[in-house]
């Protein structure tokens, strides 16, 4: 084996296993991006980019995201979102996630036009709190930390939650068929 010493020289070592996972449990997140989508049945829906905001994995998901970028390059993605349907039977969860951002952030109260119209980018800079689960994939047997229930950030900061089991994730189909964020919704 010959190494190439200039690159050698010019390299800095990688931290091996340097990179906490996340935890299940409850953080304060601050909302990077927010984007109109469809869901894979159809139905109206919105996706939220996170970040965590506060404690000691503060930025988890953008430094996730970086190291994903300098390895997989245009593979990578955002691990830290949320998606939720709002129309139809999801409007109450879609009611209570925007109430958990209302009693997140004092004074924001969402402008929903006479017609019903509502500007999901005024999310973007907001905290939320959310409940983190481990699930587990049915088709790679990969388990990762998901973003599942909203809350107000005091539940989060207080505690009082509980963290759900892990459970296994619903199969909706290859990931190849969700439709990618573009570049100016990526936060840096």
């Amino acid at each position: 084996m010959k190494i190439d010493m200039n690159a050698w020289n010019q390299t800095e070592a990688a931290d091996m296993g340097g990179f906490k996972r996340l935890p299940a449990g409850g953080y304060v997140c601050r909302v990077q991006a927010v984007r109109e989508d469809k869901s894979r049945s159809g139905n109206d829906e919105i996706v939220i980019r996170l970040d965590i905001a506060e404690g000691p994995f503060a930025g988890y998901f953008s430094r996730d995201y970086m190291h994903s970028v300098k390895r997989w390059g245009e593979q990578a993605f955002w691990k830290g979102t949320y998606t939720q349907v709002t129309v139809g039977k999801s409007i109450p969860f879609f009611k209570g996630l925007l109430e958990a951002f209302k009693a997140s952030n004092p004074g924001y109260e969402p402008y929903f036009g006479e017609t019903g119209e509502w500007d999901e980018q005024e999310l973007r800079g907001k905290l939320i709190g959310f409940i983190f689960r481990e699930e587990t994939s049915p088709t790679t047997g990969k388990t990762s930390v998901v973003a599942r229930y909203p809350k107000d950030v005091e539940t989060i900061r207080s505690g009082n939650y509980t963290v759900p089991e892990p459970a296994m994730r619903q199969y909706y189909g290859p990931a190849s068929e969700l439709s990618p964020l573009e570049d100016e919704d990526i936060p840096f």
